[in-house]
């Protein structure tokens, strides 16, 4: 997704959002990119959250705060449940909870009042 399509109803009207989430380098860049294109600040506008953004986190301003997840550890738990479902095609399906880790940036503030 270009900047420049950036869609409307994510930042303008009463109903936008306060907060964005978004996960990987591509998205977070453009989102940022789309805030300011509609002239909203992070955080005074809207809050930033970044899942596995890696290195561009740092480079943003303010810097971007980060939900930051383990990728071998993902991959690995992946790779278990597939050899596993596939010496077992019936076993019900499974789930996992991995950790991670929030950093804490500048990118977040409460949500504006009226």
């Amino acid at each position: 997704m270009l900047a420049e399509n950036f869609p409307q109803d994510l930042t303008a009207g009463e109903n936008a959002p306060t907060a964005y989430l978004v996960a990987g380098t591509g998205l977070l860049r453009t989102l940022l990119q789309g805030l300011r294109m509609a002239g909203l600040r992070v955080p005074q506008d809207r809050s930033v959250i970044g899942i596995d953004t890696g290195d561009v986190s740092a480079l943003t301003t303010p810097e971007t705060t980060s939900i930051v997840r383990d990728a071998a550890d993902i991959g690995r738990t992946a790779a278990e449940f597939m050899l596993r479902r596939l010496a077992t095609p019936d076993m019900p399906q499974q789930t996992a909870l991995l950790a991670g880790e929030i950093l804490l940036k500048g990118s977040c503030a409460a949500p504006r009042r009226g």
